[in-house]
């Protein structure tokens, strides 16, 4: 069991058929000479660049747009705002994405707190530090198997989301929203 993961999480045993390589900036993440990811990370700036070929990206939290985030451009950072009609703006900041490639399915977690430019265009996911992370080290969780796996081992390593009491749910909706009870149910 590693010790910062949710005491329900699967067992964790390390695996040495998975080999990361990294060379002149450039990564790959292999699983028994097949490759699982790769593509290239410097520290300053900071710039993470992971090659997806025709995946369709989804994830990085709440953000205004279509729910696959192939061919967008956005910031991850939290913005409490009622204007989601901002080009950008994200309600909630989650550095984490799922590539779908048919095939396969694979979950990448960037556990950074810095705000990130993120860009998904030509076969690539590229992320950048949107100021100065002051050569912080970031580290990256990659999931692999299936869909259900991957959100699975997610919430055993950062904690499922809380559910708050009805009331509470209306009492934030009446707050932003909806004015009269009959509104709110």
């Amino acid at each position: 069991m590693l010790p910062f993961a949710a005491p329900d999480a699967p067992a964790w045993s390390a695996d040495e058929s998975v080999v990361l390589d990294r060379r002149d900036g450039r990564f790959s993440l292999k699983d028994a000479g097949s490759r699982v990811l790769s593509g290239a990370a410097t520290v300053t700036p900071f710039s993470l660049v992971i090659d997806v070929g025709h995946a369709e990206i989804y994830g990085f939290g709440a953000a205004t747009g279509a729910a696959t985030r192939n061919g967008a451009s956005f910031r991850v950072m939290t913005r409490d705002t009622l204007l989601y009609g901002i080009p950008g703006a994200s309600y909630t900041a989650l550095p984490f994405f799922i590539a779908l490639d048919g095939t396969r399915t694979v979950g990448v977690l960037v556990a950074t707190t810095y705000p990130v430019d993120v860009a998904v265009r030509n076969g690539q996911v590229c992320l950048t530090g949107a100021c100065d992370t002051e050569a912080s080290p970031v580290d990256v969780v990659v999931f692999r198997g299936s869909l259900v796996e991957i959100v699975r081992d997610l919430a055993a390593l950062v904690g499922r989301s809380f559910l708050p009491p009805a009331w509470a749910l209306r009492f934030h909706q009446s707050r932003w929203s909806y004015r009269t009870m009959a509104n709110e149910i």
